[in-house]
């Protein structure tokens, strides 16, 4: 991971893996929208991902926890939580470090850190 995000919507993507860095082992990581949502037609744009995109997206989230047998979910966020949870999967939900929330998003990951050592 480059020390400097290339673009900003990468900043968040930094933030979360910065937080991982102190975890004993990495965890599968994996975004609830696994694309690039962009305002068209400009591609350097970011903007949140729609229901229909967030619903796809766990689907495709559900299919690794089971294929992986993860023990612990972690919903990076209120959309990621909400998708997660009416896909059935039950999840510890942390702050999205985008928006102001890198602070309280970082701590919530060091406890979570802390506790899977």
């Amino acid at each position: 991971m480059p020390p400097d995000p290339a673009a900003g919507w990468e900043l968040s993507a930094s933030i979360v893996q910065k937080a991982l860095r102190s975890w004993p082992e990495r965890p599968v990581n994996w975004p609830i929208y696994p694309n690039h949502p962009f305002r068209v037609p400009d591609r350097a744009t970011n903007r949140p991902p729609r229901a229909p995109e967030v619903a796809a997206g766990a689907e495709i989230a559900l299919e690794l926890v089971a294929a992986l047998g993860v023990r612990r979910v972690v919903a990076i966020g209120r959309k990621a939580e909400g998708a997660l949870a009416a896909a059935g999967i039950e999840a510890v939900a942390v702050r999205h470090p985008a928006q102001g929330g890198a602070a309280l998003f970082a701590a919530q990951m060091a406890v979570l850190g802390r506790e899977a050592a």
